[in-house]
């Protein structure tokens, strides 16, 4: 069994479910929302990026494509 995610605009989901309804092969249909994110990660995000994205790392990065 196979899960697929669809994204949809809010008024939409009703179309879309009303057409997945009909068809014999759909086990479940499931609506989730959108995660929201923290402030304490939308704050922190671009401090991490500075260390993860340094020039230090950028030298393993072109001894590997050689």
């Amino acid at each position: 069994m196979k899960t697929i995610e669809i994204l949809v605009d809010d008024q939409d989901f009703s179309k879309l479910k009303n057409l997945l309804i009909q068809l014999d092969f759909i086990k479940h249909i499931k609506e989730k929302q959108a995660a929201e994110m923290d402030a304490t990660t939308l704050l922190s995000e671009q401090s991490l990026a500075e260390e993860w994205d340094s020039i230090e790392d950028s030298r393993y990065e072109q001894y590997f494509q050689k």
